[in-house]
């Protein structure tokens, strides 16, 4: 009996010196991602910011609240504390003159929080830089760049904002900053087309993806199984290796695939009237913009996955690309704009020649410097359109 006892206390102790040395490793693990290796926990990828700046919009489900002045705060310390200040339209940009003075040549940039200038001052987002280099390049010409970037937007927001807003300022340019990251995937895809002209464009849209909250703050939703686990889901460790799992996991089925996932797989087709619609979206957008006597850029928006493959788990592109999906869905998009004659600029090709740090450290957007290199590309684009006037 006793030698039992002793036996079982033993094996108690050994249980309880083991558990003691994985919790000790786990710890130790944990910081040592958090001071070399940040993962996104559920902390940061749901209450990375406050920014309670929202309002119901008049012809898409959201919008910014109209001359007000809103703090746009990080959680995770991504950037400092930036005042967001919008005019009557809701548009982070000056007070827009209607009828356009004479001699102006006016530029609309429509987008979504990278045209807005996410985390960064008015004067540093690119919308406003296009509009220094452009005034110094041609010092003879009035040009004035109109920034109507709405974070949260996407391929729906663009053709409505034009059809129902934009045309009204008289653009002699449009040019629409395209995101292949979740233009589609968290936007096209969630939409519902609730009304529709002739042309089977809609008239009338409605969001999924884009609640609100009592504040006027936008509350992301359908956040991957590994947030879900209480606790865990902000432990770094626990999101480092649920990340490596998932890596891991055969993405054979797309069934399987979450869309934004899906978005970057060949073989995955879950997405295909999603992107059909946004085909046809910009298709609208572009027949508009013509018809009123403008012109039409799309400047295609680079995540910085594109650049560096580790970061793809800050983006949450967690499953396997294989070789045939490297410039998908890029290829795809590329191939349309060319059978459509759009003119685009690719801004991949400017970022892999430039050099230093373009995105936020533990924010997916561009900071300063990465604001700078796309209105730099972006400029010599424009210029195209500006030395044929």
């Amino acid at each position: 009996m006793l030698k039992n006892t002793s036996y079982r206390k033993r094996r108690l102790k050994k249980l309880a010196l083991l558990i003691t040395g994985l919790l000790l490793v786990t710890a130790f693990a944990e910081v040592i991602l958090r001071v070399f290796l940040p993962q996104t926990t559920y902390q940061s990828l749901v209450f990375a910011y406050d920014f309670p700046c929202y309002q119901k919009g008049d012809f898409y489900p959201l919008a910014l609240k109209k001359n007000s002045d809103c703090i746009l705060h990080s959680n995770n310390s991504s950037f400092h504390d930036v005042v967001i200040t919008t005019n009557q339209y809701g548009f982070r940009n000056r007070e827009i003159q209607i009828p356009k003075p004479a001699g102006t040549y006016r530029i609309l940039v429509i987008g979504d929080s990278y045209a807005a200038g996410w985390g960064v001052e008015e004067y540093e987002a690119y919308p406003k830089v296009l509009e220094k280099i452009l005034r110094e390049r041609y010092p003879d010409k009035n040009i004035e760049v109109i920034n109507s970037g709405l974070p949260t937007a996407g391929p729906s927001y663009y053709y409505l904002m034009y059809k129902n807003l934009g045309r009204l300022f008289k653009p002699d340019l449009v040019i629409v900053g395209f995101y292949l990251v979740n233009d589609i995937s968290d936007n096209v895809y969630t939409s519902e087309w609730i009304k529709t002209d002739a042309d089977g464009l809609p008239l009338e849209v409605a969001h999924q993806s884009v609640p609100m909250d009592f504040t006027g703050n936008y509350v992301p939703i359908g956040t991957p199984i590994q947030y879900r686990i209480p606790v865990l889901r902000n432990l770094h460790f626990f999101i480092l290796i649920t990340n490596a799992l998932d890596n891991i996991r055969s993405p054979m089925l797309s069934k399987t695939l979450e869309p934004r996932l899906c978005f970057y797989k060949k073989s995955c087709h879950d997405l295909d009237e999603a992107k059909e619609k946004a085909k046809k979206l910009l298709l609208g957008l572009k027949k508009l913009i013509l018809a009123d006597g403008a012109e039409m850029m799309i400047a295609v928006t680079p995540a910085e996955f594109h650049f560096d493959p580790k970061s793809r788990i800050k983006y949450g592109i967690l499953v396997r690309l294989l070789p045939e999906d490297k410039e998908y869905p890029y290829q795809e998009f590329s191939q349309f704009f060319r059978e459509n004659k759009f003119d685009w600029l690719d801004l991949r090709q400017a970022f892999t020649q430039a050099s230093g740090s373009f995105y936020f450290e533990t924010d997916n957007h561009w900071n300063e410097l990465g604001h700078q290199v796309a209105a730099r590309a972006i400029a010599e684009k424009s210029a195209q359109f500006l030395d044929e006037k």
